[in-house]
């Protein structure tokens, strides 16, 4: 299975519940670490990035092959009894890649697109072109969180509108949001679903997640664990998209991939990023 994901990349600088660390981040690289764990992918991620961010690439196919960037995009997360705030720093640098005869021929080779942008500079417009050049039966999972985000002054992460979804949804066949991404999360997912026939998966957290589909809403849940005993939550939401792509690309049911996708992700809260490694269920 060829995989493109396409968004961003980041260097984190993690204070977590019971872990402090620097790592590569980015719902990309978090993706692609669990999709290389599972058999027959082949994943490359589409982001820029600078010569900071070579350090973190081992085992990471990447796009363009050299650091264009003057910087790589920097996320200082914290969390704290399940809060987190978060500062991004050379966000203004981390422009989309050029939509070149190269990146042009990687979208058309491609069973799965998935968008992850960890910022809102990834305009409609530019969505709209690139996947004209994907063959008909290659599927589009969309991640929103970047096109949720804006940066006040003080490099803090504030919330936005997502105003490019009725541009971009309708060329979309999957979307996951986590319950965070907005206060009324769970009836604009619906409202997804309905409008626009994509399938909408909602996260949400310790009770695992929401699957809008058909204009149905499932709960999926998960086993939860205690808060005491977890390592590390930076990434869950992206370990749980990279599962789902994994099943729903093989299934094409839903249910079934929230449900394999909350047991890959439970088991990455007991290891941090950088010593994931999964065992897949039987």
């Amino acid at each position: 299975m060829n995989i493109e994901i396409v968004g961003h990349v980041c260097i984190d600088n993690n204070v977590t519940e019971h872990a402090s660390y620097t790592a590569a981040g980015s719902p990309a690289m978090f993706m692609q670490e669990i999709l290389g764990q599972f058999p027959d992918c082949d994943v490359t991620i589409v982001a820029p990035y600078g010569a900071d961010f070579l350090p973190f690439t081992k085992d990471t196919t990447l796009y363009p092959h050299e650091p264009l960037a003057i910087a790589t995009m920097v996320y200082e997360n914290t969390i704290r009894e399940g809060k987190r705030t978060q500062k991004c720093f050379h966000y203004e640098t981390a422009r989309p890649v050029d939509l070149d005869e190269q990146l042009i021929e990687l979208i058309k080779a491609a069973d799965v697109i998935c968008l992850a942008p960890l910022a809102p500079n990834y305009s409609a417009a530019y969505i709209q072109k690139l996947l004209q050049y994907k063959k008909k039966e290659a599927r589009v999972v969309l991640s929103p969180q970047g096109w949720y985000r804006q940066f006040d002054e003080a490099n803090n992460v504030k919330v936005r509108d997502f105003v490019e979804a009725e541009a971009i949804l309708p060329i979309v066949d999957v979307v996951i949001v986590s319950d965070q991404d907005h206060g009324d999360m769970a009836g604009i997912a619906a409202e997804w679903n309905s409008r626009y026939g994509c399938v909408v998966v909602m996260t949400e957290a310790e009770k695992g997640a929401r699957v809008f589909d058909g204009g149905t809403q499932t709960e999926v849940s998960t086993s939860p664990v205690p808060p005491d005993q977890i390592i590390s939550s930076v990434g869950a939401g992206d370990i749980f998209t990279a599962a789902f792509i994994y099943s729903f690309a093989q299934s094409h049911d839903s249910i079934r991939a929230a449900a394999f996708a909350n047991q890959i992700a439970r088991q990455c809260l007991f290891c941090t990023p950088d010593t994931i490694t999964i065992v897949l269920p039987e």
